[in-house]
């Protein structure tokens, strides 16, 4: 019951933010997946499925229907270290595969553990499996089964879970990953980053007042335990506040990075700005991405947004100061000049697929 409990009865925040409403920065884009094939292992397991594909011949409907005798039939009979390897490379997207991988799992899974004397994990590569079959529910449905307690406690596991999770949009079943992560504690890792970045990214795309709500409790228990956000997490957090009609609370969120240089937390700020009707502190940000733009060692890429300095240009025209305008136009100009502005119509702060993660 403890997986049950993670996924339903998620820990209220006691933060409270009335009267919030939708902000005009919308950045709801497209992106349907956080973490590249490569660093889930995604392309590896492609490569097993047809490699095994190839050694049985055209003979794998022999082989399920042998694994559903042993599965389904005398309880003495065993299911084989190759055998759960060779299914979960040979599964399709067929209700009679779910049920036979299903039953092979929670059978391996209750043999005696001393007649097992490898030390291969099958956690990742079944989830693994589901993701390249796209079955976010089967797969949902594994991680939470009783009889697969232990089976799936692996960091990795729970990542490739929550990125298939947030990839067919069950965005709240994806912080119930992170619940279950914060009980399991796997490695003693309350909150792993790749799988809480997931966690942060679905109270972004939910853009609620109860996630916005959830995504500073993580901020705030993650300070709590000594831990420090990661980048995209942090701007995660800040784009939401931003939604929320809270810029104040996103200049706070983006003061936890370091480097402000990143193209991400440059716009946000100045989106903050603007909402702030604080168009003016806005300039220093600008004129510091000018001065990197002359840096020889310098990334020569625009870095701010079209539709950021557009929005940006309006909030200095409702202002009506002479001396601001024509600041911001000489800073408009330079900008230009140096190719810093991204052609890009809208921003999109998350248009790049995360590689930086292990593989187990």
């Amino acid at each position: 019951m403890a997986l049950q409990k993670a996924f339903s009865n998620f820990s209220r925040c006691c933060l409270s933010f009335p009267g919030l409403s939708r902000s005009p920065w919308n950045w709801q884009g497209s992106l349907r997946t956080l973490y590249s094939s490569e660093s889930l292992g995604l392309d590896g397991y492609e490569k097993k499925r047809t490699m095994t594909r190839t050694q049985f011949g055209g003979l794998e409907q022999q082989f399920k229907d042998k694994m559903k005798d042993v599965a389904f039939g005398d309880t003495k009979n065993m299911i084989f270290t190759e055998d759960l390897k060779n299914i979960v490379h040979l599964a399709e997207g067929e209700p009679a595969d779910h049920t036979l991988v299903l039953q092979m799992l929670k059978k391996f899974n209750q043999q005696n553990k001393h007649l097992r004397f490898g030390n291969f994990i099958f956690g990742p590569v079944v989830m693994r499996m589901y993701h390249f079959l796209n079955e976010p529910t089967q797969a949902l449905a594994a991680f939470k089964d009783e009889e697969l307690d232990g089976f799936f406690d692996q960091i990795v596991s729970m990542q490739i879970l929550g990125n298939l999770l947030y990839r067919n949009g069950m965005y709240q079943d994806v912080l119930g990953v992170l619940e279950v992560a914060k009980v399991k504690q796997v490695h003693g890792y309350k909150y792993p980053r790749n799988v809480t970045v997931l966690a942060l990214a679905s109270c972004w795309k939910m853009n609620s007042v109860e996630s916005y709500e959830y995504a500073l409790q993580v901020l705030s228990d993650l300070k709590t335990v000594g831990l420090e956000a990661n980048l995209r997490g942090i701007t995660y957090v800040a784009a939401l506040a931003l939604q929320q009609n809270a810029p104040s609370v996103a200049l706070e969120i983006l003061s936890l990075v370091r480097n402000s240089s990143y193209y991400t937390v440059r716009n946000l700020k100045i989106a903050a700005f603007v909402d702030l009707s604080r168009p003016d502190d806005a300039f220093p940000v600008l004129r510091e991405a000018m001065e990197r733009s002359e840096n020889p060692a310098s990334d020569k890429k625009p870095s701010i947004c079209k539709d950021v300095l557009e929005k940006l240009a309006a909030a200095v025209d409702r202002l009506g100061n002479k001396e601001i305008s024509l600041e911001f136009e000489k800073i408009q100009k330079a900008i230009s000049e140096v190719q810093l502005i991204s052609n890009e119509v809208s921003l999109n702060v998350f248009s790049l697929k995360i590689r930086n993660t292990r593989k187990n």
